[in-house]
């Protein structure tokens, strides 16, 4: 009797040990590998990008469980490219690159918008007076075909100027730009705070600022793959819950949101980048929902009257994240 007494206790010990091991190995896994890991990227270091740097910086892919890394891939275009081959899991872009993607048949769709605005400022040289000043001038951009190019022709179009009465020039950066208008170079640009701020103190004017205007667009979305949504919902609502808090967390927390841009940005300004924040966060939701006509402003020209906007966004995460409380407990924790 004692013997089995002996035997039971020392098999309870090690059923007991072997539980405690499993568990610890369950831990360790969980931070070294083994929770879901996901890749993000985005397409340059403009300030609006501030709210998925701040997602990662601040841990909070970890703290709904995911593994997360962060990659700048150059360009709407490659960026969408590496989606589609499922080589990174959720992209910051442009909403124009991803309505083109779709329309010759990408799987890939908008879950979330951090801004329905065109977040810059057409910035023109000491030479131009007034919109008509503009006739016969050399507009300059980093590129052709992008969301500059897309948001010149609207700034034009806006205050009458035919645009094909101007030359475009292709210049690089945004301070190459800049420069080319201080120089005379060139007449004008649009461009993003901070650098919309830096042109400012330069003596360079802003006569159109687009956060002003009336119209909806997808200025900072957040693009996956329909395969992913629907095969890893889970995965993914947890990124955008994730992300909602790095939203939250940029409306809320200034001095934070300054750091994360500065870090990405390089810039050393504390006042640009200050003033930067402040000009996001006003136009900032808390729960990126996408708009219907922000899809439609951002559709090209010959197809914006036929197309769906329902076919290019997904809302239905954030509206199941929405009604679980996440949002208003998050709120509420805030307080």
């Amino acid at each position: 009797m004692v013997r089995l007494i002996g035997f039971r206790e020392k098999l309870a010990m090690l059923v007991l040990k072997t539980t405690l091991l499993l568990l610890a190995l369950a831990a360790v896994r969980l931070q070294t590998g083994y929770a879901q890991s996901v890749r993000m990227s985005y397409t340059g270091t403009p300030g609006f990008t501030t709210p998925f740097w701040v997602t990662y910086e601040a841990g909070l892919l970890k703290k709904q469980g995911l593994r997360g890394e962060i990659i700048m891939v150059s360009g709407g275009a490659l960026n969408l490219q590496a989606l589609i081959a499922g080589e990174v899991d959720f992209v910051n872009a442009a909403g124009p690159a991803l309505i083109n993607a779709v329309l010759k048949g990408a799987d890939l769709t908008i879950i979330a918008s951090a801004f329905n605005f065109l977040p810059y400022g057409l910035v023109v040289g000491k030479d131009i007076r007034s919109p008509g000043d503009l006739k016969g001038k050399r507009v300059t951009l980093s590129g052709f075909g992008g969301l500059e190019e897309f948001a010149i022709r609207l700034a034009l179009d806006k205050l009458g100027v035919d645009p094909n009465g101007v030359t475009f020039l292709r210049s690089g950066a945004d301070a190459v730009r800049i420069a080319a208008l201080v120089s005379g170079a060139a007449s004008a640009m649009v461009v993003s705070p901070p650098s919309l701020f830096k042109a400012e103190t330069l003596g360079l004017r802003v006569l159109l600022d687009f956060s002003e205007l009336n119209f909806s667009f997808p200025g900072s979305i957040i693009v996956s793959r329909r395969s992913l949504v629907a095969e890893q919902r889970s995965t993914v609502s947890k990124f955008l819950m994730a992300y909602i808090e790095g939203l939250h967390i940029f409306k809320t927390n200034k001095k934070y949101a300054v750091q994360v841009m500065q870090k990405y940005i390089k810039l050393n300004d504390a006042d640009l980048l200050s003033k930067s924040v402040d000009y996001y966060v006003k136009n900032t939701p808390l729960v990126p929902f996408t708009e219907a006509a922000a899809v439609k402003n951002a559709s090209p020209a010959d197809k914006a009257a036929t197309i769906k906007p329902e076919d290019f966004y997904d809302n239905s995460l954030l509206r199941d994240i929405v009604s679980s409380g996440y949002v208003e407990r998050l709120e509420k924790g805030a307080r």
